[in-house]
């Protein structure tokens, strides 16, 4: 089990958005969107794949002594909620490797449709990416491949149709086409 003591500062405000927060890669990502939007589904396909679960439904957020963002299950427990099969505990799915306790949070992936190109989170500016894809699988591909290249100094997107690229080191709003 990890220090939690080295990734969140005592005492420290805190927030609670919804969304799901799971790490891909190594790299936090909390997905957001409006309800009944596939924030569960999707989280639940990358968990199928190997990522690890962190929190579903209400996130609880906190700062860290690196001014990072960290983010942890509000309630300490590890269910995820598919609709229409009902309630699931991630450990007893996948077991405990599976799950995480908590995990800084690196980027933001937005399955409504605005226009936002970035989202503030206790003072600190998180990039957010929409994807706009009807097949779960297909916003899997697009997760993985963002978190792949998060941090990288030459960042591309390949669009799926019609192979155009797009250099996100411009922008901050990806939005992933059918």
């Amino acid at each position: 089990m990890e220090n939690k003591k080295n990734l969140i500062k005592k005492n420290e405000f805190s927030i609670f958005l919804h969304g799901t927060l799971i790490e891909v890669f190594g790299k936090g990502v909390l997905i957001r969107g409006e309800s009944s939007s596939g924030k569960s589904s999707l989280a639940f396909e990358l968990i199928k794949k190997g990522h690890r679960f962190i929190a579903d439904d209400l996130v609880k957020i906190k700062k860290n002594d690196f001014d990072e963002l960290v983010g942890l299950s509000s309630d300490n427990e590890k269910f995820i909620e598919i609709r229409p099969f009902g309630i699931f505990d991630v450990t007893d799915v996948f077991g405990r490797k599976a799950v995480k306790e908590s995990q800084k949070i690196d980027f933001i992936v937005d399955l409504s449709k605005n226009e936002k190109t970035d989202f503030m989170i206790l003072d600190i500016c998180l990039k957010l990416y929409q994807i706009d894809f009807s097949c779960d699988i297909k916003k899997v591909c697009c997760v993985e491949k963002l978190a792949l290249l998060e941090g990288k100094e030459k960042r591309f997107f390949i669009n799926n149709n019609n192979s155009k690229r797009k250099n996100l080191e411009n922008t901050k709003n990806c939005i992933c086409e059918k």
